[in-house]
C-alpha cells in the first residue's frame, strides 16, 4: 500500500505542473539536484544536446570515459536517440524519446512491468521521476519533455562503485533546458 502511495503522489506532481510546485514543497522532494552544484566536482565529460522536434530539447552531461555507440543500425521504434558506455561495456547510458497518451501511462506501465522505488526528482527546476528496475538492472529517470514526450535516461548497472553512482547522479543533475 505504501508502494501504491507513493506512485500516486509521484504521479500527481508529475501531472499537474501548477500544482506540483506547491504540493513538491509540502511533500518534500525525495531529491533536488542543480548542475551549477555539480559541474565543478563532475570531472570531464561533455555536454550533449538532446533534439526533439519542435520542442527545446535538453542538455545533459556524459562522463569522461564512455564512448557514443551506433544505434543507426537499431531498430527506429525501439531505438534510443543516444547511447554511451564504458570501453569494456561495463557502465551504460541511453536516452530515448518516447511519444505516450500520458506520463503517467508510461509511470504505471512501468510499475505493472516491475519497477519500483519511484521518487520524485527536481532537476535545475525540471520535475522528473527516477525508479529501479532490479531484474534488468536499471536506474531509470523519467523528463516529461511535452504532455505526450518523454526524455528516458537509463542507466546500468544499478548498483556500481561510488564512481559510477557519482557519475549518475552528476549526469541526472545536469540535464536541465537550452539556454
Amino acid at each position: 500500500m505504501k508502494r501504491l502511495s507513493a506512485l500516486l503522489l509521484t504521479l500527481c506532481l508529475l501531472c499537474s505542473p501548477a500544482w506540483a510546485e506547491e504540493a513538491a514543497e509540502e511533500a518534500a522532494v525525495a531529491l533536488e539536484l542543480n548542475w551549477s552544484a555539480y559541474s565543478r566536482t563532475a570531472g570531464d565529460g561533455t555536454a550533449q544536446r538532446l533534439e526533439i522536434d519542435g520542442l527545446p530539447g535538453l542538455i545533459y552531461w556524459v562522463p569522461g570515459g564512455m564512448e557514443a555507440v551506433d544505434v543507426s543500425a537499431m531498430a527506429p521504434e525501439t531505438a534510443p536517440r543516444a547511447a554511451w558506455q564504458t570501453p569494456d561495456g561495463a557502465r551504460t547510458l541511453t536516452v530515448t524519446v518516447l511519444t505516450v497518451t500520458g506520463p503517467e501511462d508510461y509511470l504505471l506501465a512501468l510499475d505493472a512491468n516491475g519497477a519500483d522505488q519511484f521518487l520524485l526528482i527536481v532537476t535545475n527546476g525540471i520535475t522528473a521521476v527516477s525508479c529501479v528496475h532490479e531484474e534488468r538492472d536499471l536506474d531509470i529517470l523519467v523528463v516529461p519533455v511535452a504532455e505526450e514526450t518523454l526524455a528516458v535516461f537509463t542507466f546500468s548497472p544499478l548498483d556500481g562503485d561510488s564512481g559510477w553512482e557519482a557519475a549518475k547522479t552528476a549526469v541526472v543533475a545536469s540535464i536541465r533546458y537550452p539556454e
